[in-house]
């Protein structure tokens, strides 16, 4: 049963590219942890890179990059998750000659969808509560700058069935390019208009957002030509990291064999005599546990599609068990953690429902009349947001 509902949830393709094959073997060095967790692999990795290498740093934004919701008086490790550990990491990247910085944000709607206005409150939380960054990613102020694109046939379905590819050994699957969405269809009504598969990018510079179709976004990153003429090498390695181990395994699963696809795909369009090579893609879980129940520096989180230790409709598996075990957590760690959070939900359930006992009946009538359900129960709910996001299929 955990495996099927896994299934459903990382193993769909979220594009028409195939996902690779999940593999069974556990990757726990690329699970962070603590404070000093991304600065110090950021460091790390810069020193054993290759002189030659080209490199994508890429980065979730909420609680990855920041420490959660702080106001922009509060201290720098309030603000920014890791502190100035993570700021040194980001000045190693910085350092090397070949290197890019690019944050892939999963800000959308309740329905799943983005828009230009999850662009807009990305770049001003930025601006006000975490300028440090500011200076490590490259985002216009101008919003003449901002695209949003999709990947659609080519040619377009208006224009007859696509062409078979024409180089030899070269994949007999549908070709795809990628599609501006003109600007005067940018609204409510914009996905009704879109060609492709209904999952667009939008794009401000290095600022990305594709809902949780991170590997799609990151696909975008490393095959769209760069404004700069000093970036226009193509990445040979990239490395994603999220607070999210679902969203860090899905990327891992997905983005090489995206990867692989496009590069045939440029064959059999005439870019180039074969495919290159496919960058090294490493993609990374900055655990917030130890943060969380250890050094106290985060606040548990316990709701929300990206609970990492979420359960199933009836309450017996981890949806996200395969991530999870894919980044060194056992089966009993995974349940020795999800009790943890548990036990969090429940001592706050226990001090509002204190609250609501201490006050007047004319006062308790204007706050919930009962404890909120822990998330572990609410099923129908955390149901529906995975629908809207794309993370469980409709039943």
């Amino acid at each position: 049963a955990a495996a099927e509902a896994i299934a459903d949830v990382v193993g769909t393709p979220l594009t028409p590219f195939a996902p690779v094959a999940a593999r069974e073997d556990a990757r726990s060095e690329n699970r962070l942890s603590g404070t000093r967790g991304l600065g110090t692999f950021l460091i790390e990795t810069c020193a054993s890179l290759p002189a030659d290498a080209v490199a994508l740093f890429a980065f979730d934004f909420d609680k990855t990059l920041t420490n959660g919701f702080a106001p922009p008086g509060a201290r720098l490790e309030e603000r920014i998750r890791g502190g100035a550990h993570t700021l040194a990491g980001l000045k190693a990247t910085a350092g090397l000659p070949n290197a890019r910085r690019c944050i892939v944000t999963a800000r959308a709607d309740e329905t799943g969808r983005v828009s230009q206005g999850k662009l807009r409150q990305v770049l001003s939380q930025l601006s006000r509560a975490q300028p440090e960054l500011l200076e490590y990613f490259e985002l216009p102020s101008d919003e003449s700058c901002h695209q949003i694109v999709e990947l659609v046939p080519e040619p377009p379905p208006s224009e007859g069935p696509p062409p078979m590819p024409s180089a030899a050994g070269a994949s007999s699957a549908r070709l795809w390019r990628w599609r501006d969405v003109p600007r005067s269809s940018w609204g409510p009504g914009m996905y009704a208009t879109l060609l492709g598969d209904g999952q667009p990018v939008l794009l401000g510079g290095a600022l990305f957002a594709a809902g949780y179709s991170k590997s799609l976004a990151l696909l975008r990153a490393c095959t769209a030509e760069p404004a700069s003429p000093c970036a226009r090498r193509a990445p040979t390695h990239v490395f994603f990291v999220d607070d999210a181990p679902h969203n860090a395994y899905e990327v891992h699963c997905e983005l090489p064999g995206r990867l692989q696809e496009w590069l045939a795909h440029e064959v059999a369009r005439g870019v180039r005599d074969q495919p290159g090579p496919v960058p090294v893609v490493r993609s990374l879980w900055w655990d917030t546990y130890e943060e969380e129940f250890d050094s106290k520096t985060i606040v548990p989180n316990t709701s929300g599609t990206d609970f990492a230790y979420l359960r199933d409709g009836e309450r017996r598996d981890f949806l996200y068990a395969q991530a999870l075990s894919h980044f060194g957590l056992g089966p009993m760690d995974i349940a020795e953690r999800a009790q943890h959070y548990e036990r969090v939900q429940k001592e706050r359930d226990e001090r509002q429902a204190a609250k609501v006992a201490a006050l007047d009946i004319s006062d308790a009538a204007e706050l919930p009349a009962a404890p909120q359900q822990s998330v572990l129960d609410r099923r129908a709910q955390v149901q529906e947001l995975l629908v809207a996001h794309g993370r469980a299929p409709r039943s």
